[in-house]
């Protein structure tokens, strides 16, 4: 590529030209592997000759710049690209035409796939190309490229250690959680009635929700009744349950109840309080917040959310358990 400079008043800068290619790393390394030779595949369309030329490789070290050059892997710099008469300025979706190169997210790649082909098939004012059999036959090509690179040995090894590295993280992270219940600092909830153990201290969501069962299958809800009847893990509310606040209220049936580590997380969650019959949480920040409405019970305040006063149960203040650090054995 030709040295470019460019130069305002005394201020000079040398320009770096030309697409930033992934670089090889001196020694092989099993996290960066980089096309040694281009693959090609070539079909007739119409007569004539459609080839793709697949170049690139891709790095787990995405911000290593003597791989990456000085553009680091980022969503504008990583993935998979067209490149026209050696122009390559269109960004496709690498997940449409991955094919057996699976597994991998486009943030560890940067390919360009070369199809002078496509020429007269480019919309270029809105860098894309147009349906028809070129295109049809690029994309074809353009999946076998990636499939016959997924039978390259360098990427099975990527898989069987990227595969290792996981799992001795998961390893490590175990002991890590192993530790901490260990530690003699650690809090856990004890039902009060008779010390029995049922869960750590919460410090998350998941803890809450565990914390929540264990209460319930416990009778260690301070609640006439409350009953969970459904759980999804998928975007939305958490819990459709059945409970009554007052012994003398009525049963609010198939209600849809948002269980949080701390009252406050129900915001930041984007939950919509029209889909919300109550709040569960183990805590929350500030109690005195002018949207809090306390009752007659320490455990039960509501949110005025418009219209709507949405019942809020705190957990840590049930009367029904105790909060301490654990003895030594089993309680």
């Amino acid at each position: 590529m030709p040295a470019i400079t460019l130069k305002v008043n005394e201020n000079q800068e040398r320009l770096i030209t030309g697409f930033p290619y992934l670089v090889g790393p001196p020694k092989p390394d099993w996290k960066t592997y980089v096309l040694p030779e281009p693959i090609v595949r070539s079909e007739q369309v119409n007569g004539r000759d459609l080839t793709v030329t697949l170049k690139g490789g891709f790095t787990l070290e995405t911000g290593n710049t003597s791989l990456t050059g000085p553009f680091t892997l980022t969503p504008r710099t990583a993935g998979l690209y067209l490149s026209i008469k050696g122009i390559p300025y269109v960004q496709l979706d690498f997940n449409a035409f991955r094919g057996n190169f699976s597994t991998l997210q486009f943030k560890f790649c940067r390919f360009v796939a070369e199809c002078d082909g496509l020429f007269d098939q480019m919309d270029f004012a809105r860098l894309s190309y147009q349906p028809g059999p070129a295109s049809r036959a690029f994309e074809h090509l353009l999946k076998e490229c990636f499939n016959q690179l997924a039978e390259r040995p360098e990427w099975k090894t990527f898989l069987r250690e990227r595969d290792r590295q996981q799992q001795m993280k998961k390893r490590e992270s175990l002991d890590e959680r192993k530790k901490a219940l260990s530690q003699p600092t650690q809090k856990f909830v004890f039902r009060k009635a008779d010390g029995r153990f049922l869960h750590r201290e919460p410090e998350n969501e998941h803890d809450a929700l565990a914390l929540l069962w264990k209460l319930e299958g416990a009778g260690a809800i301070p609640l006439p009744h409350f009953e969970t009847l459904e759980h999804t893990s998928i975007e939305g509310i958490d819990v459709i349950a059945n409970f009554r606040l007052r012994p003398d209220g009525d049963t609010q049936q198939l209600m849809p109840v948002e269980v949080e580590d701390t009252f406050e997380e129900y915001f930041e969650h984007g939950h919509n309080p029209n889909q919300t019959g109550a709040i569960v949480c183990w805590t929350m920040e500030d109690p005195e917040a002018p949207n809090l409405q306390q009752s007659d019970v320490p455990y039960l305040l509501f949110y005025n959310a418009a219209d709507r006063k949405i019942p809020v149960l705190v957990m840590s203040r049930f009367n029904t358990i105790e909060v301490r650090v654990r003895s030594v054995g089993v309680s």
